[in-house]
């Protein structure tokens, strides 16, 4: 019981612990252009390449995010990371695989943990009300609503599921008994949330948000994205 929901609230932290703020009030043509620059670089299985990715993420997660943004995502990467490098070490020794070395298992550990550093990374920084303004631009001002609301409604789901748990926890339930109340509440939530917004879900919407973008951070991903592709070209 304590583990899911320490482990839902780590996932809340990575997505939603700082707000509308920093790199997300970024230019979305600038965030496009970071991202494949970054995979491309990843994709590459260039060793110092993925430190430099790796270092990068960090440093951009510690400025823009705060610490405990870092822990939760750092915790969360452990998982998938340290899951395949025990995988690749246990079918290397019991003869299921080739042999890999530890040195082999040691870059397998780093690179998944790189690779779920960025994807978070990523998702932290993804702004609904720039996709809701780029479906108004599209013409497809019918959709414009959805990203809006899903990042209202995860939030506010996740809160209910972290509760609800800790609610089993102090009444010693079991994890199985707690998991039904727990996504009740959520889509609960997500009911409340529709009813709320029936307006501006069932019209269509013509007007963009506007986002008052930062400088300082369009600069750093310039930046970072012009150190990136120097480095991948090298």
């Amino acid at each position: 019981m304590q583990l899911i929901g320490v482990l839902i609230n780590h996932i809340y932290r990575s997505m939603f612990l700082t707000g509308d703020q920093g790199l997300k009030n970024t230019d979305s043509i600038l965030k496009i252009i970071f991202v494949f620059s970054t995979i491309y670089s990843f994709i590459l299985f260039k060793e110092y390449l993925t430190i430099y990715l790796l270092t990068l993420f960090i440093i951009l997660g510690l400025i823009d995010k705060g610490v405990k943004w870092f822990y939760s995502v750092s915790i969360l990467s452990l998982i998938p990371s340290t899951w395949y490098s025990l995988v690749a070490y246990i079918f290397s020794i019991t003869g299921i695989s080739e042999y890999v070395s530890l040195i082999r298992i040691l870059w397998i550990f780093i690179r998944t943990y790189t690779f779920t550093y960025m994807i978070i990374f990523y998702v932290s920084i993804i702004n609904p009300l720039n996709i809701y303004n780029l479906l108004l631009k599209i013409k497809l001002s019918r959709y414009s609503i959805i990203p809006v609301m899903t990042w209202r409604i995860i939030p506010y789901s996740l809160n209910n599921m972290i509760d609800s748990l800790a609610i089993g926890q102090l009444k010693k339930e079991k994890t199985t008994q707690r998991l039904a109340p727990a996504i009740a509440s959520m889509i609960e939530t997500g009911e409340l949330v529709k009813e709320s917004s029936y307006y501006k879900i069932y019209t269509k919407p013509q007007i963009e948000i506007p986002i008052k973008k930062s400088i300082k951070h369009n600069l750093i991903l310039i930046i970072t994205t012009i150190t990136t592709i120097t480095l991948t070209l090298i």
